[in-house]
């Protein structure tokens, strides 16, 4: 430090170029949960692979052994695990064997993506502000238990709205009510359908996850 006092010209400028370098050797871990079909999933798995999220891909986790993201995983070459809830004698103890899986690979980040259960409260508590979640609407707006999927865009058209969009949010206890971190808003157009709509977010919604999710990374460095 003395060095750097006496030569303050050049070593601030040494110390916060060393700094850069520390925090980009930094690297989140992240975890993936998906119960079907996992193109969510697989958009993140490639973002990672291609270096537009600046992370470590820990897992996928799923809650249905059937779901075809266990097929993407295997062809993309990332670890995946099934913890299905009717193997459990509760949802506790499903809830239990979630943390334990998340906390033994060291996971910082955990990213929902189509996954349809609810998470239990030993991962939020224990994972509080570091869960994410994407929604197809512009929230508080068509959120909560059951608005998912074409769901969501009927109701809009329904309502004749202008606007819709997306919202990446922090999980909490109740469906789509954590804080909303990032929105995005996609135009209704005039004569939509709900599946018009529905293509026309999804068309959005995946690389909008990816950028949001980089983002909060860079702006939160994990260190498990």
């Amino acid at each position: 430090m003395q060095h750097v006092a006496e030569n303050s010209e050049f070593g601030f400028e040494r110390i916060e170029f060393l700094a850069e370098l520390v925090f980009d050797e930094v690297m989140a871990r992240i975890a993936v949960l998906a119960s079907h079909g996992g193109s969510t999933f697989q958009a993140i798995a490639e973002a990672v692979q291609n270096g537009s999220i600046h992370a470590e891909l820990s897992c996928l986790m799923t809650s249905n052994g059937k779901a075809y993201a266990l097929t993407r995983a295997e062809q993309l070459g990332v670890f995946a695990m099934v913890i299905e809830p009717k193997a459990f004698p509760s949802f506790d103890a499903w809830d239990a064997k979630m943390l334990e899986v998340l906390r033994s690979l060291d996971v910082d980040v955990v990213l929902l993506a189509g996954f349809t259960r609810q998470i239990g409260p030993k991962v939020l508590q224990a994972f509080e502000g570091r869960i994410l979640n994407t929604h197809p609407s512009l929230l508080p707006k068509y959120g909560g238990q059951g608005m998912y999927g074409i769901r969501v865009h009927q109701a809009v058209i329904e309502n004749k709205e202008e606007i819709s969009g997306i919202s990446i949010h922090q999980v909490t206890a109740n469906y789509d009510e954590g804080p909303v971190i990032a929105q995005r808003e996609v135009p209704v157009l005039e004569g939509d359908r709900a599946e018009d709509l529905q293509a026309r977010i999804q068309e959005v919604e995946k690389p909008f996850y990816i950028e949001v999710i980089q983002q909060f990374l860079q702006q939160n460095i994990y260190l498990s």
